[in-house]
């Protein structure tokens, strides 16, 4: 009797394993009919939802279906059949993926080599550039299930690193130059090639100022293309010579709508003496913290360029004072 109950027993409980087990694959083949994404949904909200989101991309790029957390991360929302003006519909999510990377997108989803490696893209909104970083999931029937990740701040992060340790030796370097070299032109020369290949400029220049005319001249100079030097613009030599702006001022002066131009006072003994014209490839080369890594090493320059007057004044006055001994003697 025992043996017959335990039996019993055993059936009852396989009967309601095997139907507990249809009911939850049902379940989960309902949703999945439903949408594809809510079955990650729940995966990707503990992941943290302003930073991850689920969506299915067609074979143009455009979305068919996207997990609620994309919202967050685009800034904007999304929907299938948007009925409001501030709603973006779906085809459209890339609105604000630069161009380039929206014709990325697009062989991405379509070539499967592609697919097995992670793919990066910009969104540029207000100014400011965003990094999402997609990658593969599966595909079915032209449609590809893709995992995008925000990934900004860990990019913002490793470019502040990069920028940080870049300026720390540039400015170890000019430091060295400055010491050792012999003359000013040397240092000079030394100083601009060191600048034209850390920041990769199409050109620098060093322009002197007369200390009574107020005349400037162009004292050295390193450029890319030697062949096709660049003139100063109009606005660029006014800036140079205006008696009350900020170079004179010794605060530096960035012209973005001159082709991202860095001008870097030099002051000698308090007065504005030297211009440090940097001409950029990048328009965002001149980050702040380059910048102010720069007015420390231009104060460097101007202290040296002292140094280097008084050793002059000191030999003049030395060669003068021995001719006038030698005058008194005989």
């Amino acid at each position: 009797m025992d043996m017959i109950l335990i039996i019993a027993a055993i059936a009852i409980g396989i009967l309601l394993g095997l139907g507990l087990g249809r009911w939850w694959l049902f379940e989960r083949t309902r949703v999945s009919k439903t949408s594809t994404t809510e079955i990650v949904n729940a995966l990707i909200t503990a992941l943290g939802p302003q930073h991850h989101g689920v969506v299915v991309i067609d074979e143009q790029g455009a979305l068919t279906e996207s997990s609620d957390c994309l919202s967050t991360i685009l800034g904007y929302e999304l929907a299938a059949t948007p009925n409001e003006a501030t709603v973006v519909p779906l085809a459209d999510w890339a609105r604000d993926v630069i161009p380039d990377d929206r014709d990325a997108i697009r062989a991405w989803v379509v070539d499967p080599v592609l697919r097995e490696t992670p793919l990066s893209i910009r969104m540029q909104s207000d100014g400011d550039v965003r990094w999402l970083r997609l990658i593969h999931i599966r595909s079915s029937s032209a449609k590809h299930t893709t995992l995008l990740i925000e990934e900004t701040e860990t990019i913002d992060r490793a470019r502040k690193e990069r920028i940080a340790l870049r300026n720390a030796t540039v400015t170890v370097e000019i430091a060295d130059v400055l010491t050792t070299g012999e003359t000013v032109e040397t240092a000079i020369a030394d100083v601009l090639m060191i600048l034209n290949e850390r920041f990769d400029l199409r050109s620098s220049t060093w322009w002197s100022i007369h200390p009574d005319t107020g005349q400037i001249a162009e004292v050295a100079s390193n450029r890319t293309d030697v062949d096709h030097p660049t003139e100063l613009p109009n606005g660029i030599i006014e800036a140079m010579k205006d008696p009350y702006g900020r170079l004179a001022g010794g605060l530096p002066l960035v012209m973005v709508e001159s082709d991202a131009r860095l001008l870097l006072p030099i002051l000698t003994n308090a007065q504005l003496s030297d211009i440090l014209v940097l001409h950029a490839t990048r328009p965002n080369t001149w980050d702040s913290e380059t910048t102010e890594q720069l007015i420390v090493i231009a104060d460097k320059m101007g202290r040296r360029i002292e140094q280097f007057i008084g050793e002059e004044q000191r030999e003049a006055w030395a060669a003068t004072r021995g001719s006038l001994e030698r005058a008194e003697a005989i």
